[in-house]
């Protein structure tokens, strides 16, 4: 008997050739039990197309099932999974439209400022760019608020309705409860778009503030709101905002937050009817509208690096009021990318988490700057790109897998991924790392043997200085040269809670003999045999963080020793490995 459920069939008319899976492929451990992944028995193959199949919200649950992740988290701290976001963008788009339902600066980090939390029951606001890969670090928030509000960081939540919220490539919507009004986003390359739909009143209010460290907002005319923040160098698509509306504003004024007068806590409030200009911590603005049941009001916003370059973004790429044409262009720009990959077989909850999880893998990179556009470089000067360049590749968590998938599906924008990462070497003197290892060299080399056309030789000097060069990004250099491994710190007290301090000296250790075996095969490669014989001799240095006598990769101390207890089922997060168990890292990374 054919059994469709265990072996769906993947296949890209890109890639060219044929795959058999499992039905979980590419869908994350973060996936199971996640929102939106309804339970089914049906075995017959669904018509949905790619897009249709396509849900943002699956992977913004956290997975909390002890039977499935074993070691839980120690108690008030939330396991790190989930945390993707449901906003609507383009794929690689550094504009992101998105809810927000996690007050970041009221909480204690846990690691990623993810702005969604898919329990969380109340939104706080919504964002339309002006932030870094994670959201929470977007800006100015957005809100809708029906009557009364208060000055931001106490913002004004609403309750909404999770059986009302929907999510799709390019699209998100939500019905917020308290106030009574519907909330849709959509987005452009460049450009936010939500659509309010209000109750009848004389009090819908919309409230647009910078975050904590704030900056200068104005109120312009009757239909437009401008700000720029104070953390100029924070933002990909630029500092500036600009806010349009489609209807005349009926009333409105400016806040600040004043954190210095501690008054009850979080400070004392400067909000003033009327004034158009504020500056400090939280400037913001609201304008209030007088609205008729059901009536929508309409909101546009870009960023720049000027006032001028953000209207221009949205004189170009947004004209008007037409949210439907420009959800309709977000939709078929998914479809197309999307459609490169056909699955037949599985059960339709398996293809939704194949294709849910396909579609966030095009969240990152994004786009800084297209082709002509000026950008600032990681120098400080100002440049003209001649090519699109993109943000930072985040190495560590996408070497071995997303990037695979970007070669495969999108070669000729992994040449201009591969452009970025060597303009910045040149740049700041060394290539992209990402927070723990340094796996640049998986990029070029994948891409070299996938015949992807590229100055390999230009790309090849910066990865060996980045592998030879102590006073690099790869830490403990001098050790791992010197010694084969690098040691590990046995923390004072219990040895192994999940922040206990350490350097991960066996992870580093195993990361960078990763590494040097890629850059052998590249140097082979390039026909740089001694270059060749010395990495693929460090290469082998993963032999000195394996215990034989327990059959796992394990951490050791200065003096060589063994680190005492060991447990391979713990995460030792910070201590030995990084982010895993002994059993983690001697499955995938080692033997």
């Amino acid at each position: 008997m054919r059994n469709d459920r265990a072996q769906p069939v993947i296949r890209s008319s890109r890639i060219g050739t044929w795959f058999r899976t499992t039905a979980l492929l590419m869908a994350g451990a973060s996936l199971i039990g996640a929102p939106g992944a309804a339970q089914t028995h049906d075995n017959t193959q669904s018509p949905s197309q790619p897009v249709e199949l396509a849900d943002p919200l699956v992977g913004t649950a956290p997975l909390d099932d002890g039977d499935l992740i074993g070691n839980a988290p120690p108690p008030g701290e939330p396991l790190y999974s989930g945390q993707t976001s449901p906003g609507a963008r383009l794929p690689h788009s550094s504009v992101e439209a998105s809810p927000v339902n996690v007050n970041l600066e009221l909480t204690y980090p846990n690691g990623v400022p993810a702005p969604y939390h898919y329990p969380n029951p109340t939104m706080i606001a919504f964002t339309g760019g002006g932030g870094a890969t994670y959201g929470g670090n977007a800006k100015p928030f957005i809100m809708p608020v029906v009557g009364d509000w208060t000055v931001p960081p106490a913002y004004t939540p609403s309750y909404y309705d999770k059986a009302r919220e929907k999510a799709s490539p390019g699209y998100y919507s939500v019905y917020l409860d308290t106030f009574r009004t519907q909330a849709e986003l959509t987005a452009t390359q460049w450009t936010s778009m939500m659509r309010f739909t209000f109750p009848e009143t004389d009090r819908a209010n919309v409230i647009v503030n910078l975050p904590r460290e704030g900056g200068e907002v104005e109120i312009v005319g009757d239909r437009t709101v401008r700000g720029v923040s104070a953390e100029k160098r924070s933002s990909a698509d630029g500092p500036y905002f600009v806010a349009e509306f489609s209807k005349s504003f009926a009333a409105l004024g400016t806040f600040r937050a004043n954190l210095e007068d501690k008054g009850w806590g979080i400070g004392t409030k400067d909000v003033e009817r009327g004034r158009r200009e504020i500056s400090g911590n939280y400037a913001g603005a609201y304008v209030t509208f007088a609205t008729d049941q059901g009536e929508q009001v309409l909101m546009k916003v870009a960023h720049g690096h000027s006032y001028a370059e953000a209207e221009q973004r949205l004189r170009e790429e947004n004209p008007g009021w037409d949210f439907q044409r420009v959800h309709n262009s977000a939709r078929a720009q998914w479809a197309e990318l999307l459609d490169r990959v056909q699955v037949t077989g599985g059960t339709p909850e398996q293809r939704k988490l194949f294709y849910s999880t396909l579609f966030q893998s095009f969240a990152s990179p994004r786009l800084l700057a297209e082709k002509g556009d000026t950008f600032t470089g990681r120098d400080g000067d100002v440049k003209t790109a001649a090519y699109d360049r993109y943000s930072p590749v985040p190495f560590w968590d996408t070497g071995r897998n997303q990037i695979v998938l970007l070669e495969l599906m999108e070669p000729e924008l992994v040449q201009d991924i591969m452009r970025s990462e060597l303009d910045m070497a040149r740049e700041r003197g060394f290539m992209n790392t990402s927070f723990h290892g340094d796996n640049a060299v998986f990029l070029y080399l994948g891409a070299m043997e996938r015949g992807i056309p590229f100055d390999y030789e230009a790309a090849y000097e910066y990865l060996r200085k980045n592998a030879t060069d102590p006073k690099g990004p790869r830490g403990y250099m001098d050790e791992y040269l010197s010694k084969g491994w690098i040691s590990d710190i046995v923390p004072e007290g219990n040895p192994s809670p999940p922040y206990a301090g350490g350097k991960a000296g066996a992870d580093k250790t195993l990361e960078y003999a990763w590494d040097d075996h890629a850059l052998a095969l590249m140097a082979r490669r390039l026909g740089k045999m001694d270059d060749y014989r010395m990495f693929l001799r460090r290469a082998g240095n993963y032999r000195n963080v394996f215990d034989s006598s327990a059959g796992f990769m394990r951490g050791r101390t200065e003096d060589g020793s063994w680190i005492s207890p060991f447990d391979p089922g713990e995460p030792y997060y910070n201590f030995m490995m990084k982010e895993a168990s002994g059993w983690c890292r001697t499955t995938c990374r080692g033997l």
